[in-house]
Parts: C-alpha cells; structure tokens; sequence
C-alpha cells in the first residue's frame, strides 16, 4: 500500500531525505537527458531542503520505503500548481504517481482550489516515448492542454536557466478544474 504524506523537516532523518532526493534527481536524469542532457541535476538539495522548509513537499511510501514525491504549491488564490513529480523508477505500475496526484488535488482542494495547473517541458523538435507518455497520463486524470509557452516567457524569474537546454523547448500547460 502507497502511503502519501506531507514531509516535514523537523520529523525527516538524513537518510529518508536523501533516498527521496535520489529518487527525484535519478528520475528526471533518466527522462530528461534530451532536454538538458547527460547528468543533469534537476534541483539542489539545498533547494529541495527548503521546499520541505515551506511545507511543499509530499512523498510516496511503501512500507516506511520512500518511493517518490511531488511539489504543490499555491498560485493564486483558486489555482495549485505541482511539479518535481517523480517515483523510482524501478516501481513503474504500482500506482505511486497516481497516488501522489490524487493525494495533493485533494489537499488543494481543502486549501480551496478550483483549479490545478501543471506545465510539462518538451523538446520542440522531439516527441520522446517518456513525455507522449506523459502527455496521455494526465489527459487521462483529467488535465486538458490550454497552451505551450516559452521558458523565458513562462519563468521570466529563471530564464538564465534556458541557457541550459540542449536543444529548444517549450512548455505545455494543462489545467484541472478540481470538483
């Protein structure tokens, strides 16, 4: 059984803390090499530490075992966004990016959200397995395209990070409307 819960940075050891790190960085290395190529690190532990700090990061469990987590944070005052979403990927199928989805729509919605948001980075020039994969997942939890963007246009506050890419992208949003 998938077991989904806030991390709080007070009741999380070393150990829990890098094995959920691990799982994130290994998961987007692994799935984005086309994007930002070999090795990329998706996000500092430092700056992981302080996502769980501001209480914006839940993890997957199974069996005390971290298996994934997820980013949620608030946008406006009806909108939630997520992102960092991983899982090991050694645990494909078992149900733990569902669980993790379902765990934060439903926290946003106590937190009174109407909508959830969640923007997807692809190559231009390149449809991956991973991300028409993807795609299709989130359609199926209910998510409908609403736009691409540019990375510079949609995250003006890093877009020195653009510089990164390997090759051009742009983002997909999709949006929920949470009942």
């Amino acid at each position: 059984m998938i077991t989904v819960k806030q991390l709080k940075i007070e009741s999380l050891d070393e150990q829990t803390l890098s094995q959920v790190y691990a799982i994130l960085i290994h998961a987007y290395a692994e799935t984005e090499v086309e994007i930002w190529g070999q090795n990329h690190i998706r996000i500092s532990k430092q700056k992981f530490t302080t996502l769980i700090e501001r209480n914006e990061i839940f993890g997957a469990f199974i069996e005390n075992q971290p298996v994934g987590s997820v980013r949620l944070f608030k946008k406006t005052s009806e909108t939630f966004s997520f992102g960092l979403l991983s899982a090991d990927l050694n645990m494909q199928g078992k149900g733990i990016g569902n669980s993790l989805v379902s765990h934060i729509e439903t926290v946003a919605k106590q937190k009174g959200a109407t909508y959830m948001d969640i923007e997807i980075l692809k190559a231009v020039a390149l449809e991956t397995p991973f991300k028409k994969k993807l795609k299709k997942w989130y359609t199926k939890l209910g998510y409908s395209f609403t736009h691409s963007s540019s990375f510079t246009e949609l995250k003006p506050t890093i877009a020195e990070k653009a510089k990164n890419l390997v090759q051009p992208c742009v983002f997909d949003c999709y949006q929920k409307v949470l009942r």
